[in-house]
């Protein structure tokens, strides 16, 4: 992720103007940009998501950093939080399946 997706973050990683838990943050809430359909549109959000972090990230605290980086990650988002839930509710499947010995399985995703 610091390799590819992640260049500013990577820098003041290797300058040491953040922490690794620093970074850490940054990527996890990265993760929540999604490629998607469009992964030209999710590297912009990145860079711009990024562009917004990484100079705050150097003089916030890593609890503070993870509240604001979910924030700006919704904010930044190439498609709505409304759009987002519509395809997770779509994407949903409960599947039962009845076993020979009287037990059954349940699963969900």
């Amino acid at each position: 992720t610091l390799a590819e997706d992640l260049p500013a973050t990577r820098e003041a990683l290797s300058s040491g103007s953040i922490s690794y838990r620093h970074a850490q943050v940054i990527m996890d809430q990265a993760w929540g940009i999604r490629m998607g359909d469009d992964p030209e549109s999710a590297a912009r959000a990145r860079a711009v998501f990024e562009d917004v972090l990484v100079p705050v990230a150097e003089v916030l605290t890593v609890a503070k950093l993870a509240d604001r980086a979910r924030r700006v990650r919704e904010r930044t988002h190439p498609e709505t939080i409304t759009t987002r839930h519509q395809k997770s509710v779509e994407d949903r499947h409960v599947v039962f399946q009845a076993l020979n010995d009287g037990m059954a399985s349940l699963y969900v995703t």
